[in-house]
């Protein structure tokens, strides 16, 4: 009966080794799959780090861009208003062109009309001298006449 207790005590000495061989097993894997995961983990928290550092270079190059695209935005309505001025500008120095074309035109015509009178006039001016010189040389000869006939 001892043998057989010693025997079954054997067994149970060899279940026993069995399982906490079986659990050793099962904490090295468990070991094993713990570095892994902390691995993984470290790795995560690697590619966190870099995608919070793109996401903060990012939010920086979009508020520069914003910067940016404000200011263009105003210097584009500063010279909008610059063109509207040039264009207001030319608008009204059209306008004086065209009013001073017109004043031209009009002096130019008075003044044709004045030379056409002048011309005109000068010509009753040539007609009256030698209208007066005839009737100057008719009276001369009149006198002549009238000074040889009392002689």
């Amino acid at each position: 009966s001892l043998s057989c207790t010693e025997n079954d005590f054997r067994k149970q000495i060899v279940k026993l080794q069995d399982q906490i061989n079986e659990k050793d097993e099962r904490l090295a894997a468990f070991e094993s799959e713990g570095q892994i995961l902390s691995k993984r983990q470290g790795e995560m928290e690697k590619l966190v780090r870099k995608f919070k550092s793109e996401i903060k270079d990012k939010d920086n190059e979009i508020s520069k861009l914003k910067d940016s695209k404000e200011q263009l935005v105003k210097a584009i309505e500063e010279l909008q208003e610059v063109i509207r001025k040039n264009e207001a500008d030319a608008s009204t120095s059209s306008k004086n062109l065209i009013a001073l074309q017109a004043v031209t035109q009009a002096t130019s015509d008075k003044a044709q009309r004045l030379e056409g009178e002048l011309a005109s006039r000068l010509d009753e001016l040539t007609a009256v001298k030698k209208a007066l010189e005839s009737s100057w040389n008719e009276i001369n000869d009149m006198k002549r006449q009238n000074t040889e006939l009392r002689s």
